[in-house]
């Protein structure tokens, strides 16, 4: 009895707390993908996809927002994933293209209790994006509050007969395995975790069990690499008036510079130094890749403050 009491409590609360939207065009979500075995190559064994949401796109009368893919580790690479898109009941829908039907993704007004279809993206490889969806029956299990990044938000524990339990928030997504997915989404052994979801240049959430916003490893190969990353400094750094990038023994190189949302800001051709001005950022964090002949020789990020 005592129990039922303090869930009745809980959920009253929870009406009072105003929706945060997923489909948000200022949010980013980072997901590690962990994938075949090394014997398994071309494969890498785990990587970081970043996730974003952009543009309008109308099917059959619905407004949609183009969801955006990258896999590089300062997500420089953009590429159309699907559509997605948030309705007033709370629910969250996603679609591969034009012509298919779309899924139920997230359910945020639910009863506990209740069953739901979900839908979950799986995927083939990440080299050519290629993906299917897969589907669950999933029961919502319980409905409280949780206090992520300076707000109260709804937190939906929900499960099904052969998977464990895992954890939706508002504004924030799955806990256990990233903004597009759910246990379901497993395929030959490839899983998912979020690992951060950034509001703008603001962390919002960092998973506690892992403590990182990116991952990657390689399985090895017998194969030696022509163009080593060159030694490659920047000081100082944080940057607060200017500071200068040294590249060690190259020249006719390409600099490129992107900001947290992987907005290419610049991009010029230098020797082996350049000379980065505060005057001509905004303050936050920025990331570089230096190209030689289109070979990558070297990257990294600097802060402005």
């Amino acid at each position: 009895m005592k129990r039922i009491i303090t869930v009745l409590i809980v959920i009253g609360f929870t009406n009072l707390i105003t929706a945060q939207n997923i489909v948000d065009t200022t949010k980013m979500w980072r997901n590690r993908i962990i994938g075949f075995e090394c014997n398994s190559n071309p494969y890498s064994e785990r990587y970081t996809e970043t996730i974003k949401f952009e543009g309008d796109t109308t099917i059959n009368f619905k407004q949609y927002k183009k969801i955006f893919r990258a896999v590089d580790e300062f997500y420089s690479q953009w590429e159309f994933y699907a559509f997605i898109r948030e309705d007033n009941n709370e629910k969250v829908f996603i679609r591969a293209d034009t012509s298919q039907q779309e899924y139920l993704l997230y359910d945020f007004n639910p009863n506990i209790n209740d069953t739901l279809m979900v839908y979950s993206i799986f995927d083939y490889t990440y080299f050519n994006a290629e993906f299917g969806f897969v589907s669950n029956i999933m029961k919502v299990d319980s409905i409280d509050t949780v206090f992520i990044a300076g707000k109260n938000r709804k937190r939906i524990s929900i499960s099904c007969d052969n998977c464990m339990e895992e954890y939706w928030v508002e504004g924030i997504g799955n806990l256990e395995n990233g903004i597009l997915h759910n246990q379901m989404g497993y395929f030959n052994s490839i899983t998912q975790n979020l690992l951060c979801v950034y509001n703008s240049d603001t962390l919002l959430y960092e998973n506690p069990d892992i403590n990182s916003c990116y991952e990657y490893y390689e399985c090895p190969t017998n194969i030696v690499e022509k163009n080593k990353i060159k030694k490659i400094t920047i000081y100082p750094n944080p940057i607060t008036e200017t500071s200068t990038l040294k590249i060690d023994n190259s020249n006719n190189n390409t600099l490129e510079i992107y900001d947290n949302q992987g907005k290419l800001i610049t991009k010029i051709n230098i020797d082996n130094e350049y000379i980065i001005n505060r005057k001509d950022f905004k303050s936050g964090i920025y990331f570089y890749l230096i190209r030689n002949k289109e070979n990558l020789i070297g990257k990294g990020k600097f802060i402005i403050k």
